[in-house]
């Protein structure tokens, strides 16, 4: 799903996303959040060094 389409419906807050990715072998392969997206995470409850926005996550099997 892009970040467009999530449920901050494209008005650029994408607290609404935050995940907190609990294993760091799985978040170091997550592709890198921009600083504007960096500040906007800031925002959302539970910040963690491990926070990613859930809409820029792939899920595989």
């Amino acid at each position: 799903m892009a970040c467009d389409a999530g449920a901050c419906e494209a008005l650029l807050a994408y607290f609404t996303c935050h995940v907190i990715v609990m294993d760091m072998e799985h978040y170091n392969k997550l592709d890198d959040t921009t600083d504007v997206k960096n500040d906007m995470l800031d925002l959302s409850f539970g910040m963690t060094d491990t926070s990613h926005l859930g809409c820029r996550v792939i899920a595989k099997p």
